[in-house]
């Protein structure tokens, strides 16, 4: 049994020290957070009710999902709001880029070891 977008989102966004990270980047299977995070960094700085509009035409949600969602990705840093529009948050895109990077440090040097063995 797969996580809902609840229980996806208060486990990875509990404190505003925590990112998220958008894994299917607006597929169909995408949680609406995903899909908001990745609407907006498509098409821009968007209002919540563009955003509804925008992911309604892709799949069944309500506006209270994306309120919701909105408001938890402004919260745990990944957008910013002025004059009523949401965009991507630099700072976290950053902070995306470390950890991927690190990871890709990570699994470099563990692939390294086990094609010397």
């Amino acid at each position: 049994m797969g996580l809902t977008d609840k229980d996806y989102f208060f486990d990875i966004c509990r404190d505003k020290d925590s990112f998220f990270i958008p894994i299917t980047f607006g597929k169909e299977k995408s949680s609406v957070a995903e899909m908001i995070v990745y609407i907006i960094s498509q098409e821009g700085p968007l209002s919540i009710k563009e955003i509804y509009f925008k992911i309604k035409r892709k799949r069944s949600v309500t506006f209270q999902s994306v309120f919701k969602y909105t408001k938890i990705l402004e919260h745990s840093g990944v957008l910013k709001k002025e004059y009523n529009k949401y965009y991507i948050n630099l700072d976290w895109v950053d902070e995306v880029i470390c950890f991927a990077n690190e990871i890709k440090e990570k699994n470099c040097f563990y692939s390294n070891l086990q094609e010397k063995q």
